[in-house]
């Protein structure tokens, strides 16, 4: 009895947890644009942070950057500045840290650090070049290193492009063919194709010749090369292009939505933004329209969280949910 009460009792942490891992994924706030300064909505349509800086990016991370005269600080999603507007320039939040640049003194050359979500500098600026992290690491200089700014693997070989670390494997070009290498640094997958994407759900897209299929993180081919095109796998699904139309196939390489669309977006939030017929909507996983709406080239983008960006009538650009209910619309 006691040994049942016991994992009730960790089984509802765990359960806890997750819950709150998976609303700190999901819940955005929205860059929106009034009377030429910036502020945010969140996905009711209702104003959090009031329109006051120069310029909004989009949430990453629970964190948004903002601009105000020259100078880069974050709000978080209850729309307080939690990081002021020191830094020259900034990057999007990642696994906790953000990595900026803040202007050079006395002529030096201004370097690029990496801060945490008070704003405090966990990694000193002293790199020239960065990536955000990724399970861990982040390539700055061209070597990887940890959280604590400690140097943790470059490839003993001279890779002329690194990539950030996705399910475990990161992919590296070298004498003109790509590869995948293991966070030792390490070749798990030789470099014997021709161009690469990311690890994405277990498989990633590889081209051999003029055709994309899928490997896993063995090396192992799980999709034929057949596809002229390819995206990589979001939520159970990859668009990838054959005869002229894009579709979407499984994880088995199984066509699950038909080869029928001009364009096609990887899927986000559940929908994707496809281009059929000369307009471009939104489609759900069994490739059924979501919401009877259509716009023009550059008029709609993906969903992010909740809501998506898209220009309304009266040349007005707005947000819409996933039911196609208008929550917002700017007065520019």
């Amino acid at each position: 009895m006691k040994k049942l009460f016991l994992s009730i009792i960790i089984l509802s942490i765990l359960l806890i947890g997750c819950k709150k891992e998976v609303v700190d994924e999901e819940h955005f706030l929205y860059p929106i644009l009034r009377a030429e300064s910036w502020g945010y909505i969140n996905e009711m349509g209702e104003i959090v942070v009031i329109p006051k800086y120069d310029a909004a990016e989009e949430f990453s991370n629970s964190m948004g950057m903002v601009k105000k005269e020259d100078k880069w600080g974050y709000v978080n999603r209850d729309g307080e500045l939690v990081v002021k507007d020191i830094f020259e320039v900034g990057k999007k939040f990642s696994e906790g840290l953000a990595t900026v640049r803040i202007g050079g003194t006395q002529g030096d050359i201004s370097k690029w650090g990496y801060i945490n979500k008070k704003g405090l500098f966990v990694i000193n600026p002293k790199y020239n070049k960065t990536r955000d992290f990724s399970e861990g690491l982040a390539l700055a200089d061209g070597m990887y290193i940890n959280k604590k700014g400690n140097f943790v693997m470059k490839p003993n070989f001279k890779a002329v492009a690194l990539g950030d670390f996705k399910n475990g494997l990161a992919k590296f070009r070298f004498n003109s063919k790509w590869g995948y290498i293991d966070k030792k640094g390490k070749k798990i997958v030789e470099e014997t194709y021709n161009d690469a994407g990311d690890f994405s759900e277990g498989l990633a897209r590889i081209k051999v010749a003029e055709k994309w299929g899928y490997i896993d993180t063995k090396g192992t081919i799980v999709i034929k090369y057949i596809y002229d095109e390819a995206g990589d796998f979001s939520l159970g699904l990859a668009r990838v292009k054959k005869d002229g139309k894009w579709g979407y196939i499984d994880v088995t390489g199984k066509t699950i939505i038909s080869f029928m669309f001009e364009e096609a977006n990887d899927f986000s939030s559940d929908l994707a933004l496809i281009k059929k017929d000369g307009k471009w909507g939104y489609i759900n996983k069994k490739g059924l329209y979501a919401f009877n709406m259509e716009f023009n080239d550059n008029e709609a983008f993906s969903f992010k969280g909740n809501l998506a960006e898209v220009k309304l009538i009266g040349d007005k650009w707005g947000y819409i949910n996933k039911s196609g209910n208008v929550v917002w619309r700017s007065e520019e």
